[in-house]
């Protein structure tokens, strides 16, 4: 009698309980697991934590290296969203790019487009365009975080999308391309 009062008053409330806590706590893994893909769309803000984040490589140990585990999107590039002052940008992965382009009003956004001076120019696929030269303070793409970035700020209306340019990609430990997968992986912070 005690054991069937259990399973039909105790059982059910603590399951649910127990199921609550585990949503919550892997809220994202999972929304990117459910999700129609598999979450290889690069859902879920762009970017996945790899499931070797942590392992490390040859020459760091694994709690001093972060990584992150981009997919290719439809149109064929490398997108994902980053924290550019506490404010969610997309980007592009763009290796032709020598140095962080941002649109106007995402640097506006991001609190980055005060007394900008647009002295700067730039060559692009259009011919060449005059940019405003800044600094990013800090920019976070999941567990990878860089400060001091240089980066140009379009005019208004003159860049599509934002680049993550060269300048942040050289500063990785290591970045890698597995088919339609991209690796960025960072090393042990300075201290």
């Amino acid at each position: 009698m005690l054991l069937r009062k259990f399973f039909t008053d105790i059982f059910p409330i603590a399951a649910l309980a127990l199921a609550t806590f585990y949503g919550v706590l892997f809220y994202e893994d999972l929304r990117d697991l459910l999700s129609p893909d598999g979450g290889k769309s690069g859902t879920g803000a762009g970017l996945l934590p790899s499931p070797s984040s942590g392992r490390g490589g040859a020459d760091l140990p694994p709690s001093q290296e972060r990584q992150v585990r981009l997919f290719v999107e439809g149109n064929g590039h490398f997108q994902t969203f980053a924290s550019v002052n506490d404010q969610l940008v997309e980007f592009v992965i763009d290796t032709g790019a020598s140095v962080i382009a941002l649109r106007y009003e995402d640097a506006q956004k991001a609190g980055l487009a005060k007394g900008l001076a647009f002295t700067g120019t730039t060559q692009t696929a259009n011919g060449v365009s005059t940019v405003a030269p800044i600094t990013i303070p800090v920019l976070e793409i999941g567990p990878i975080k860089m400060t001091n970035l240089r980066a140009h700020v379009a005019r208004p209306g003159h860049l599509a999308v934002n680049l993550l340019g060269m300048n942040f990609i050289r500063r990785l430990a290591r970045f890698e391309m597995r088919g339609e997968e991209l690796v960025l992986v960072q090393g042990p912070p300075p201290f």
